[in-house]
């Protein structure tokens, strides 16, 4: 397949897998180990338990008489202990038993029960809820893909996204791993109609990836919570960014500065962290020089370990340069 400017994939019926599934559909892709996280049992079981809740309220439950009885539910760091509501039972055609106490073992995610019909309906609520790796699970996984090969998924629609010219045999891995899954997909070289579509989804992801940047930082603030490592990695993944947009605007073959300027403030901040080294910024705060509000307060909370750090060579030109 010619790659053209880049690729657009269509694939619009992802949806949740066995965990198992997913790791051996990685592999087979040649998805990087590190990069396939197992779900934590915690996370595992609340989701179960937020499944129970959903098939309860789509079966015609009442909101104060949903899956689990909330008076009865415990919750500690090994354990948990829950019962089912009479309702819910009903409708998945198990006996009530008002005794039938569950208990979930985080650690070993064994499930006991008394009642062997409630432990084995439990047991299938947690394997079909909790054993998978959900939609969000999925994209997560071939996003981390993307992001540790340096490249930046462009969303155009709904199942529709773009991956720049460069990164062909990243592309080829998400195929692969697509195909192992049995997700219906396919794939087209992406050509110069396609721009307009392309620089549209680019300034729009600058718009909403900045907005979550400067959101968490705003956060962080007021909590005082925002620490000199949390400052100085927030800097060192806006300067990957603008790499990953001039990787899109070169693929796309148009400047870089057209799209950040459509996209405004959030632009600038890119335009701002590409342009100036961090020494750079420090030195307009310290100056006094009016630079991007996020960006000044970043550079403020990492100012003094990046002091320290820039006289390790390496780290000036991994991180300054």
């Amino acid at each position: 397949m010619s790659e053209g400017i880049g690729q657009i994939i269509f694939s619009s019926e992802l949806s949740s897998r066995p965990i198992k599934a997913v790791i051996e559909a990685a592999k087979q892709a040649e998805f990087e180990e590190e990069l396939v996280y197992e779900v934590k049992p915690r996370n595992a079981f609340i989701r179960a338990a937020r499944k129970i809740k959903q098939d309860a309220f789509s079966s015609g439950a009442l909101l104060n008489a949903d899956g689990i009885l909330a008076h009865k539910y415990k919750d500690d760091e090994n354990t948990c202990e829950f019962q089912f509501s009479e309702y819910f039972l009903r409708q998945k055609g198990v006996e009530y038993d008002s005794a039938a106490v569950i208990g979930f073992d985080k650690h070993t995610l064994q499930i006991t029960c008394a009642n062997e019909a409630v432990k084995k309906l439990a047991e299938e609520l947690y394997t079909q809820a909790g054993g998978v790796y959900s939609t969000y699970d999925i994209q997560t996984l071939m996003r981390r893909v993307l992001v540790k090969a340096g490249c930046r998924r462009l969303f155009l629609r709904d199942g529709v996204y773009y991956i720049p010219a460069g990164y062909k045999e990243t592309a080829k891995k998400i195929r692969k791993f697509l195909t192992a899954l049995n997700f219906s997909f396919f794939c087209l070289g992406a050509g110069s109609e396609d721009v307009p579509e392309i620089v549209r989804a680019a300034i729009n992801d600058i718009k909403k990836t900045v907005r979550e940047f400067q959101a968490e930082t705003i956060t962080l603030k007021q909590e005082d919570k925002l620490s000199k490592r949390i400052a100085r990695n927030r800097l060192i993944e806006l300067r990957e960014l603008q790499k990953n947009y001039m990787a899109v605007a070169n693929s796309l073959q148009v400047d870089l500065q057209e799209i950040l300027q459509e996209a405004g403030d959030a632009g600038e901040v890119i335009n701002q962290i590409g342009v100036d080294s961090v020494d750079a910024l420090i030195a307009k705060v310290q100056r006094g020089e009016a630079i991007n509000t996020l960006l000044s307060d970043l550079v403020e909370s990492a100012e003094p370990v990046v002091a320290r750090l820039a006289s390790d060579k390496k780290f000036a030109v991994d991180f300054v340069s």
